[in-house]
């Protein structure tokens, strides 16, 4: 019997983008939370230019930053990938979505969903695909960013 993997949130919801997190070994929702917390913590960043902060003195790199002159305020609308501080403390409440027929599990794992990713979609499974699956996963990603 093949032992089912749960996947990642983000490469559920990009498996372009996220494609290194295919390849995790998470077993079970608490694997989910701490991969997520792991890898995917949305670095400092300030709000008006978009510079991201980053080493071990990111934070205090930051508040330099918003301390001195204004910066130039940048067009650019993306935020860096990942869960915010807010999000992260969430995801330590451990809860459940109230889905009917669905196992303890993916009542879980799609509470992970909900707090990472809101107002997006649940994906239908919340397993890694077979490799034909992903592959079709990822010709729809790629059609979809060339289309528009």
């Amino acid at each position: 019997m093949v032992e089912s993997r749960l996947a990642c949130p983000f490469h559920k919801h990009n498996a372009l983008i996220f494609r290194k997190c295919r390849s995790k070994k998470l077993r079970t929702t608490a694997d989910v939370r701490a991969h997520i917390k792991r890898c995917h913590l949305q670095p400092p960043f300030c709000t008006r230019c978009r510079k991201v902060f980053s080493g071990k003195n990111q934070h205090d790199l930051l508040r330099n930053h918003i301390e001195q002159q204004p910066c130039q305020v940048s067009d650019l609308v993306d935020v860096p990938h990942g869960i915010t501080a807010v999000q992260e403390d969430a995801l330590n409440q451990r809860g459940e979505l109230m889905l009917s027929g669905a196992s303890p599990e993916a009542r879980r794992w799609y509470a992970i969903w909900q707090v990472c990713l809101p107002g997006e979609p649940f994906p239908d499974s919340i397993y890694i695909r077979e490799s034909s699956e992903d592959a079709q996963s990822l010709l729809q990603t790629c059609r979809t960013l060339v289309v528009g």
